[in-house]
Parts: structure tokens; sequence; C-alpha cells
């Protein structure tokens, strides 16, 4: 049976066993000790001050309770809720359900990240703006959730991401960055006052008043893998790093950009479904990171979205992916090119190289 290269995988070591070990040895499984830690540890990480980040539940959770801390603090009358087009629909639920209107933008035309000079922007009273890919994305304004599901570790004139705005999200799922341990998120600010009202809103049980609240929790035992993530996240970026640059070394131009955590391994190809049939028919599992069905509103509306929707291959680029395994990618990348025709090595509208395709 042909073994097969997955498109992703967490990078889980003895570290990560043992402190989840110890802490269900402890007896006391949800959150408590660890959480703080943790908390204060990526405060520690990021440059701010202890006190200043919440851990929760998921990146989703930390979406929602960023938007009703920025609407609690400016008492926003204006409802809507601008977000980009292309993204998971984790950023929509959170806006729904934090019972906001989400309006979307369309991507710059030379990156995946929401443009930000958008009409669209001026019709929201917050702004989500996501770090595609881990590709950073310079944020001025200050009514924006920067939200670094994907990007932790990037950085921008010099700044870690999440530390633009008042307000940062981060997702710790088993596929980002770093995990602690399988679902997981983070939101951090300057203002202690967002922070405040956050662990508030957390903590739903035992409160005598009227404000909605929901169970969004993290538990010790998923602080205790975040905390050892973290202290691995430099040892995560250098072998990302090591790996987008072996590819380009090799022949596969890569979309890439300074300051970015190399989350994804993306190729732009003229037929993405065939090139990525022909991986999987030959162990390699890779995938349209968005697809026109997932984006989140209609493709006509958002022409840069849609077009990248047709024209994006991810391929595996992750800490645990061994020399040997991106050999194989390789090969199979090279070879295909040799029977489709050549890399054009001609600049693209959105800033890419074009890998030719069997047509």
């Amino acid at each position: 049976m042909q073994k097969v290269i997955p498109h992703n995988r967490p990078t889980i070591g003895e570290e990560e066993i043992c402190a989840a070990v110890k802490v269900m040895e402890s007896g006391h499984l949800s959150q408590g000790t660890e959480v703080a830690l943790f908390e204060n540890e990526f405060c520690e990480y990021l440059g701010l001050n202890h006190g200043h980040a919440v851990a929760v539940s998921s990146g989703s959770a930390a979406l929602y309770m960023a938007i009703r801390a920025l609407d609690m603090d400016k008492n926003q009358r204006n409802t809507n809720v601008a977000i980009p087009a292309y993204s998971c629909s984790a950023l929509r639920n959170a806006v729904l359900l934090a019972g906001k209107k989400p309006l979307y933008a369309d991507v710059k035309d030379d990156s995946p990240n929401i443009d930000l000079t958008s009409d669209v922007i001026k019709e929201a009273g917050i702004t989500i703006a996501c770090h595609i890919y881990g590709m950073p994305e310079r944020i001025d304004n200050h009514n924006v959730i920067e939200d670094c599901a994907q990007a932790i570790g990037a950085t921008i004139n010099g700044k870690l991401v999440g530390t633009q705005t008042e307000i940062g999200i981060f997702s710790f799922y088993a596929t980002k960055p770093i995990t602690s341990g399988g679902e997981g998120g983070m939101v951090v600010s300057k203002n202690k006052g967002y922070i405040d009202f956050i662990k508030d809103i957390r903590d739903f049980d035992m409160k005598n008043d009227n404000v909605v609240r929901f169970n969004m929790k993290m538990t010790d035992l998923q602080a205790s893998v975040g905390r050892i993530q973290l202290k691995r996240l430099p040892e995560f970026e250098k072998k990302r790093h090591y790996l987008a640059d072996r590819y380009e070394k090799k022949g596969i131009p890569l979309w890439r950009k300074e300051g970015s955590i190399e989350y994804r391994g993306i190729i732009r190809s003229r037929a993405p479904e065939r090139l990525m049939e022909y991986l999987k028919q030959n162990g390699v599992q890779a995938i349209l990171p968005i697809t026109e069905s997932e984006l989140l509103c209609v493709p006509l509306t958002v022409p840069r979205a849609y077009a990248l929707t047709h024209s994006l291959v991810s391929i595996p680029l992750y800490p645990s992916l061994t020399d040997e395994e991106q050999d194989t990618i390789i090969g199979l990348l090279n070879k295909y090119v040799d029977v489709g025709g050549n890399y054009d090595n001609v600049s693209t509208p959105t800033g890419l190289f074009t890998m030719a395709g069997l047509f």
C-alpha cells in the first residue's frame, strides 16, 4: 500500500506528551494554573505585560469575544463588520453569533489578504483582517481585529503580528503553526479593559446579572501542550523557512512574502484540480486552499478573491515534513512541469509565478 504524504500534520513530541500526562495525573484538568501560565508566557512572547492575554477554547471563540469587546467599548451603533471574502466560515459565524452583519471585502491585487482600502471598510464599525497563509499585512487602523490564526511568529515592519492594533486573536487548532492539543485560541490586547471584559464573559458560571456568556474556556490539559509548543515555535519557524527555501532552490516557486511564517506552501497552477489529482495519484495530498464554493459571498463581487480560488494549490510544508518526503514532492512537481510545459517566469496580476499545467 502506497504511503501518503499528508498535506498537513501536527508536530507533537515527547515534551508535549509528558506535559499532558502530568496535568492528567494532577487531577485538575479544567481551567487553572496551566492556563494562567500559558497566557502570561504568550504575553512575554509578544512583548506585552502579563495579564494582557486570554486563553479560550478555539480561534472562533477568540474572534467572537474580540468582536464583543470592541462593540462594548465603543458602544457600536454600526452593526456591520467587514471581513475578507477570501477566508474561512469561522469569521462569518463569529460575526453572526455576536449579532452583527458581515460585509465582504475583496483581497488586494498582490496579496491573499483583505484590501483595507475597500469601500466596504468605510461602511463597517469593525473590521477583521487576517494574515492569510502566514503572510503579514500592515494594519494602521486600530478599529481592526488582527486575525493571526495562521501567522503566529510572522513580522511586519519589525513588529510581531497581533500587536499592530488594539486587539488580536490566535488559533491553536491541530494544524496551525502551534497547537494546544487540537483546539484552542487566544485573545491579546494592550487595552486591559478588553481583557477584563473577555475574562468575564469566558467565565460564564455563577454570575447574577443578565450578560450573555458562553463556556469558551481553555483547559489546563490544552494549555500544558500549548506552553511546550510556544517554546518550540522558533524551532518550527526555522524548519518552515528551511523547507520553503529548499522548494525554491529545487525549482518550485512559492508565493512568499518577507516576514511570513511560511504557514502554507502556495504555488499557482493553470489547472489546479488536475495538478492536485496528479499529486494524489502519486501519494501526495495537496489542497485547493480556498475553493470557489467556500468564498463567503457572491464571487462576482470579489473578482480578485475569485481568481485565487481557481489558481492556487497548497503543497505540504510543515515542521515534521522530512527531506525525503519533500524530495518526493519536488520530483513529482518537476516531472509534471516537464510533461506539461515550463515555468513561465512571468509575474501575474497577483505577483505570483505561473506553474504550467497539463491542458
